[in-house]
């Protein structure tokens, strides 16, 4: 007897469970797309590149070609003065 209930409980079970996979996936393949981005206005560029078409593709051997030179100590008085800007830059930021 005790058998019979446990098959009838997971037969239960797995018929629940069937039925919220069923309704799952009716729910879930819904088509429609909601457009969010409606209200927003159209992005017009400032100004167009004309010499656009005239670009070279530059292929580089290895990293080696471009060469960046290594970044002042943070004590010079040079990158003290970038890090001045930018926290005086950062503090004036507005919401726009």
């Amino acid at each position: 007897m005790k058998k019979i209930n446990f098959l009838i409980k997971q037969l239960f079970f797995l018929t629940l469970f069937i039925l919220f996979l069923g309704a799952f996936a009716i729910t879930s393949c819904n088509k429609d797309i909601a457009e969010t981005t409606d209200s927003w206005t159209e992005l017009i560029p400032t100004k167009l590149d004309d010499g656009a078409g005239t670009w070279k593709t530059v292929i580089l051997a290895s990293a080696d070609d471009v060469k960046i030179p290594a970044p002042d100590a943070i004590t010079t008085p040079q990158y003290q003065a970038e890090l001045a800007e930018v926290k005086t830059l950062s503090t004036n930021l507005t919401a726009e």
